[in-house]
């Protein structure tokens, strides 16, 4: 994984008002990208002057879009993990993939067993919106892009907490 670099603040600047509005990083599809991801977006999000309970989200939901993407897609080819910060301090987290065989999108449903089918039910539950939708007309390779908008990433909105 190569990191976008993030230009650092100067001494004079309040981190959370002056933060880029959006960085990006590829990250190879291999078992080891969500915990890839979740360190980048520890990283990238403290910078930006993110609160710690909205960067346990943050990573939460890189982590489960990014395994949903190693899972279900070609899997062969590297992601796309966005970071985006709004003017009220919400952060949105994107991740684009390569697509699945059958060009289904990612859609919210019924864990079906013990260890799998919670991921997108967490994302839903800890998100302020999120989203999902084909990208036919933008990529020939087809391919989707998840995003997922994080509340209390403002010191003056609570975030979500995680028990």
């Amino acid at each position: 994984m190569t990191p976008t670099a993030i230009p650092a603040p100067r001494a004079d600047q309040d981190r959370r008002h002056h933060a880029p509005r959006i960085t990006s990083t590829r990250i190879d599809s291999t078992l080891d990208a969500p915990a890839a991801g979740r360190a980048w977006v520890r990283s990238t999000a403290q910078t930006w002057g993110v609160s710690g309970d909205a960067i346990d989200v943050l990573e939460l939901i890189a982590s489960e879009l990014v395994t949903n993407a190693v899972v279900h897609t070609r899997s062969h080819l590297p992601l796309v993990l966005a970071l985006l910060r709004e003017h009220d301090g919400t952060v949105g987290v994107a991740v684009r993939d390569h697509g699945s065989d059958d060009g289904t999108a990612p859609a919210l449903g019924r864990a079906t067993d013990v260890e799998h089918g919670r991921g997108l039910v967490l994302v839903d539950a800890l998100s302020r919106a999120w989203g999902a939708r084909p990208l036919l007309d933008e990529h020939p390779d087809r391919g989707h892009l998840v995003w997922a908008l994080v509340p209390g990433s403002h010191p003056t909105e609570p975030a979500p907490v995680i028990a």
